[in-house]
């Protein structure tokens, strides 16, 4: 459970913000409605989407944060723009920038410092951390 909280957390955070947001009025109109709908959606699509290996390893965590980012501003231009809606999408810019820096904590390694022989540690929390040959080259 601890490996999987670290990643809902701040989704259920988000998403009871933004909901927050929206009741502030004491109703959900259609455009807050539709904004909570790419809302829960992006986080569904970024806890449930691997990271992928290559130059931009969160392509589908990362893009599909921005993708509800940029959904939560076009709908509220589309059906009537209100504080709670920038509100909503300052939410969804935020767990995306959040989704990027969590994608690179987990993808980096992180440089340990060296043993008392002079022996560089290099540790990941990537699943498949990479190794160090004799010359501690990867």
């Amino acid at each position: 459970m601890k490996k999987y909280l670290a990643a809902l957390l701040p989704g259920i955070i988000i998403l009871f913000g933004g909901l927050q947001t929206a009741l502030a009025d004491e109703r959900i109109d259609s455009a807050e409605g539709s904004q909570l709908l790419a809302l829960t959606g992006g986080i569904i699509v970024t806890f449930g989407v691997p990271i992928v290996e290559g130059r931009w390893r969160g392509l589908f965590k990362t893009g599909a944060a921005i993708f509800a980012a940029v959904a939560t501003l076009i709908i509220p231009l589309i059906l009537g723009f209100t504080w709670q809606s920038l509100v909503i999408f300052a939410l969804a810019a935020l767990s995306a920038l959040a989704t990027e820096i969590g994608v690179q904590v987990r993808s980096e390694p992180l440089d340990a410092g060296v043993t008392a022989d002079g022996a560089a540690v290099v540790t990941s929390l990537h699943p498949e951390p990479q190794r160090l040959d004799a010359h501690n080259i990867r």
